[in-house]
């Protein structure tokens, strides 16, 4: 009663001791007993008012009083708050249980149940209301802060929570999930022990790159065809100037996926590992790489230049926090350009190995620690759930999970889940 008394002022209620009050207040000494259902003076016209400003039709406010009548539990509810609760919680009714933490709030007026200035909904027309709130498909915060201004029930976070979640429309046009921690490729112990390899087109014309993961040298080379066959045959070129790596990474382009590639690594004995599909961003080197290219190719057109001088300066420029250009990681020694150099800086020298690593490891640890302060690990999936997965429409689609058996650390086999 004395909340909706209150409900006209706004109060800053401060606490103090009653060490600190040199008099002590009668009232609060000894107050009057409750005399409730008895009201005070204007209570009736102010609970009035609540009901004259809550934002419902007539007719939907009737439907919540006949429903309120009909429910033996609000009935006895509304026993319990004109008669007074029981000054335990143990001798209250078991089905008032879960409104006795809101029992100095409730009152009643007019057939309906009030909490403050909020209307408590009977169980019959939960759902109803429910789909009333989430017609907007508003998620599950902006969904309880509009059920919170006008209505209440108990449990009603869980059951907002349980409609939105299991709504098929949210549910298929949710956000995307969230990045997951950086994880980056390990660091190669010399050149040329891993190397990426990718496809561009620029003005028209398809290239072949292959970059090295230690130096960030790279090879370029333009392609008159695209097939599996030609670029086995320009890969196979650089192999012969460089040496053949360990491991050669790629996209899942249908070159790199073909029968002719994987027998070409047979062959030569490489490992041929592929990015995660759709996924462009974890064979980022070469991605890098492609744009660094079409920036020489488009500067170099742009005041007609020549186009391998800007890759032999880029050779020659040294790596940030490596100290080393991508030629002497890779070979040891400058290459000579147009720019004026002493004879003496083309002669190979001995690099500091185990400083380029160590360099290369902190550059990596602090891109990764920057990079995932905003990720989240995403949760596994387990054998026989169901989940939903997203393509390229960007929609969230349901499937069904028959094995967890995973390819890799990240990559689950798509053939491992079947569409619902």
């Amino acid at each position: 009663m004395m909340l909706l008394q209150l409900g006209n002022y706004d109060l800053d209620v401060i606490y103090i001791p009653s060490t600190k009050i040199p008099l002590a207040d009668t009232l609060s000494r000894k107050h009057l007993p409750n005399s409730y259902p008895q009201y005070s003076k204007g209570m009736d016209s102010h609970v009035h008012s609540i009901i004259s400003r809550v934002p419902s039709t007539s007719r939907r406010l009737d439907d919540i009083c006949i429903a309120t009548a009909n429910d033996l539990n609000l009935q006895t509810l509304i026993k319990t708050i004109l008669n007074g609760w029981p000054t335990e919680r143990k001798s209250c009714d078991s089905s008032l249980i879960e409104f006795w933490n809101y029992r100095d709030e409730l009152s009643y007026i007019d057939g309906l149940v009030l909490k403050g200035h909020k209307i408590l909904i009977p169980r019959s027309l939960r759902n109803q209301i429910l789909g009333s709130l989430h017609i907007g498909h508003a998620d599950i915060e902006k969904t309880l802060r509009r059920a919170r201004t006008v209505l209440f029930w108990p449990g009603l976070h869980t059951d907002v929570q349980k409609l939105v979640s299991s709504c098929p429309q949210c549910l298929s046009y949710r956000n995307s999930n969230p990045k997951e921690p950086l994880n980056p490729h390990p660091t190669p112990d010399y050149p040329w022990q891993v190397v990426d390899t990718d496809l561009f087109q620029w003005d028209e014309k398809d290239y072949l790159i292959v970059v090295d993961y230690y130096s960030r040298y790279f090879e370029v080379t333009h392609l008159s065809t695209t097939t599996s066959k030609s670029i086995v045959k320009q890969i196979k070129s650089i192999f012969s100037r460089f040496g053949i790596p360990e491991k050669v990474v790629s996209d899942n382009g249908p070159q790199y996926s073909s029968s002719e590639f994987t027998n070409f690594a047979s062959d030569y004995g490489f490992n041929h590992d592929t990015s995660s599909p759709k996924y462009p961003q974890s064979n980022g080197l070469a991605e890098r790489t492609v744009q660094t290219i079409k920036r020489i190719f488009q500067k170099s057109k742009g005041n007609k230049s020549d186009p391998h001088l800007g890759i032999l300066e880029y050779r020659n420029t040294p790596i940030d926090n490596l100290g080393y250009s991508p030629a002497e990681l890779l070979q040891g020694r400058q290459l000579r350009s147009i720019l004026p150099v002493l004879p003496s800086q083309l002669a190979p020298q001995v690099l500091d190995h185990h400083k380029v690593v160590v360099n290369m490891q902190n550059c990596k640890d602090k891109t990764s620690k920057t990079y995932s302060r905003s990720s989240h690990e995403l949760l596994p999936l387990t054998e026989g759930e169901n989940i939903r997965f997203q393509q390229d429409s960007k929609l969230w689609k349901p499937g069904h999970i028959f094995t967890s058996r995973k390819t890799c650390n990240r990559t689950l086999n798509t053939g491992l889940f079947q569409f619902l």
